[in-house]
C-alpha cells in the first residue's frame, strides 16, 4: 500500500540497539527525531521523581557498602544483560554514575561524609591503624541485618593487635527480611568462615510464642535447607488454639469479619472472659504485607474498642521485635501483591545488591515467620477460599493449620503442586475440579457423580455512594464500574465481578 516498513526485534529492543535502528531508518526517509522531554508516554505511567530518587540512593547504598567499583558494576551489567534488560541497565547504571559523582561533589565541598562513608572510612582508620580501640569485648546486635560495610568494620576491630579482643554477635538468621536496605543474610550463614576461632551459642528459648506456635513456625522456616537449623522452646505455657485461619468468598469481606470479633473480643474483656496479660488492655495487632493492607476503619475501631483493646497496625517489616497477644495476619492471599509478594527486586537493583537465596520465596519465608510468631496468645490469618496464600496451602497440607470457610465451601490442597487450591472449573465436558494455580500448575480431577460441585452464592454487596459506569470501583477501588444485563433488568457492577468483587448499585436515572 506504499507504507515504508522496517523491521524490529525483541533481541533489538532488548540491547537497545532497536533505538539506533530507528534514528537511523528515519533519518534515511528524511525525518528528524526530536527529543520531547514534556511528551507524554503511553502505556504504563511513569515511575515518580520521588520514587525514582530513591532507587537510586538504594542502589548508592548497596554500591558503597559492598565496595563496588565501575569495573565491578560494568561487570554485573554485561553479566545480568544476558537476561534482557540491557539497554535498561546500560541506562540506569549511566544516570547514577552522573547522580554518583555530582553527590559526591557536593559532599566534598560542604565537608561532609554520608552514612555508608562513615562505615567505611571508619574500617579504614581501624585497618590502617590510625584509631586503636581501647575496647576488649564488642557485642553487635542484630547480626543478621548487617552489610559487608558493617562486618569489615567489625573484623577491623576483633583483630585489634594492642588488645586482646572479644566479639560476640546476636542474630537470628531466620529473620533476615532486609536485603533490600543492604543486608546479607550469608553473614549468619557463613559466619564461621569470616571470623576465626569462632563459636556458635544457640539461644532457642523464646518467652513470647505458645509451644505449638513455635513448633509450627520453627518447621515452616527450616523448610528452606539453607536457614541455620535449631530447635526452639518456649516459657510460655498456653495450650489454647494458638493458630486460625479463616476463608472468604472475596477480600472485601474481611474487614467486616475483623471487626465482628473485634467487637467479640471487647464484650469479653468486659464480662471477665478475657484478661489482658499485663495493663488494663488487651492488645491486638493488625498485620499487612503492604502499607495499604491497612484496614479503612482501623481509627474508627481504635475509638469504639480502644477502652478495652489496644489496636495497632503494622507491615509485615514493621513489626519486627514487636509483640501483641493476638496478631491478625490481612489478606494473606497469592498473587502479585499476595503474600509471598511476586513483585521482583528492580533488575538495576540487582547490579549491586547482594545474592539472593537461591530457595523459592526465601526471604518472603522468613518474613512470614516473623509475622507469625509476633503473638504471646494467638495469630489469625485472613485469606480467600479461590486464592489463598501457597504459605497458607503449605501450613493446610501440613494438617498445621485448617481454614474455617466463612461464607463459601471448604478449600482441598492442590495434590500436585500443593501451593494451590482446587477450584471448581467449567469445561467442554462439563465442570472439572483445578488448581487455582493453573497455568503454573495443571492438575485437574472428575467430579464424579456421587460428588456435586459447590456452588458458591456470595453476598453482593450494595454500593451506598452514587456512581455511574466509568467511575472506580468505591469497594475494592481496583475494578470499572459498568453496565450489566441481568435477569431482573440493567444494573451496575464491578468489572472485577470473576475476581470476587460483588459491589453492585441500581442505575440512576
Amino acid at each position: 500500500m506504499g507504507t515504508a516498513l522496517f523491521e524490529t526485534t525483541s533481541h533489538g529492543l532488548m540491547t537497545g540497539e532497536a533505538i539506533t535502528s530507528l534514528e537511523k531508518e528515519l533519518l534515511a526517509r528524511g525525518i528528524q527525531p526530536k527529543f520531547d522531554a514534556e511528551r507524554q508516554p503511553m502505556g504504563m505511567p511513569l515511575v515518580p521523581d520521588k520514587d525514582l530518587a530513591r532507587s537510586f540512593r538504594v542502589f548508592q547504598q548497596h554500591v558503597k557498602n559492598n565496595g563496588l567499583s565501575h569495573r565491578q558494576l560494568l561487570a554485573a551489567l554485561k553479566a545480568q544483560s544476558k537476561d534482557g534488560y540491557a539497554a535498561r541497565l546500560r541506562m540506569y547504571l549511566w544516570i547514577y554514575e552522573k547522580i554518583a559523582a555530582e553527590w559526591e561533589r557536593r559532599l566534598k565541598e560542604e565537608g561532609l561524609i554520608d552514612f555508608e562513608d562513615m562505615l567505611v572510612q571508619a574500617a579504614e582508620h581501624v585497618e590502617s591503624g590510625r584509631y586503636r580501640s581501647p575496647y576488649r569485648i564488642i557485642l553487635a546486635d542484630e547480626f543478621q541485618d548487617s552489610s559487608r560495610a558493617r562486618i569489615r568494620l567489625l573484623k577491623a576491630l576483633a583483630k585489634n593487635p594492642s588488645e586482646p579482643t572479644h566479639l560476640c554477635v546476636v542474630g537470628d538468621d531466620w529473620q533476615g527480611i532486609n536485603r533490600f536496605a543492604g543486608s546479607d543474610i550469608s553473614v549468619m550463614t557463613e559466619f564461621e568462615k569470616t571470623f576465626e576461632n569462632s563459636t556458635r551459642l544457640p539461644l532457642n528459648t523464646t518467652f513470647r510464642c505458645p509451644q505449638y506456635l513455635c513448633d509450627v513456625s520453627s518447621e515452616f522456616i527450616q523448610a528452606n535447607p539453607n536457614q541455620i537449623a535449631k530447635s526452639v522452646t518456649t516459657a510460655n505455657p498456653l495450650t489454647k488454639t494458638p493458630l486460625l485461619a479463616f476463608g472468604f468468598q472475596a477480600r472485601e469481606s474481611i474487614p467486616a469479619h475483623v471487626e465482628s470479633q473485634l467487637e467479640e473480643m471487647h464484650g469479653f474483656v468486659a464480662e471477665g472472659k478475657l484478661a489482658p496479660t499485663r495493663g488494663a488492655h488487651v492488645t491486638v495487632m493488625l498485620l499487612g504485607r503492604y502499607r495499604d493492607d491497612e484496614p479503612a476503619a482501623l481509627s474508627q475501631w481504635k475509638v469504639r474498642f480502644g477502652d478495652r483493646l489496644r489496636i495497632d497496625y503494622k507491615t509485615a517489616h514493621g513489626s519486627k521485635g514487636l509483640e501483641a497477644e493476638y496478631v491478625f495476619v490481612l489478606n494473606v492471599v497469592q498473587g502479585i501483591r499476595g503474600f509471598p509478594s511476586q513483585i521482583q527486586d528492580d533488575p538495576a537493583l540487582q547490579l549491586a545488591m547482594p545474592a539472593p537465596d537461591p530457595y523459592p520465596f526465601a526471604e518472603e519465608r522468613r518474613l512470614f515467620y516473623v509475622a507469625m510468631t509476633r503473638a504471646s496468645k494467638q495469630v489469625r490469618f485472613y485469606t480467600t477460599l479461590g486464592q489463598p496464600s501457597q504459605f497458607l496451602v503449605e501450613l493446610v497440607k501440613a494438617q498445621q493449620l485448617a481454614i474455617k470457610p466463612v461464607d463459601g465451601e471448604p478449600m482441598e490442597p492442590c495434590p500436585k503442586c500443593g501451593s494451590g487450591v482446587l477450584q471448581v472449573r467449567p469445561g467442554q465436558y462439563g465442570s472439572f475440579y483445578g488448581c487455582s494455580r493453573f497455568p503454573a500448575c495443571n492438575f485437574t480431577r472428575k467430579i464424579t457423580d456421587d460428588q456435586v460441585a459447590p456452588q458458591f452464592k456470595p453476598k453482593p454487596h450494595r454500593i451506598r455512594v452514587p456512581v455511574k459506569a466509568g467511575d472506580q470501583c468505591p469497594v475494592c477501588r481496583k475494578g470499572i464500574i459498568r453496565q450489566v444485563n441481568g435477569r431482573n433488568g440493567m444494573f451496575l457492577g464491578c468489572s472485577r465481578y470473576r475476581e470476587g468483587c460483588r459491589a453492585t448499585a441500581s442505575i440512576q436515572q
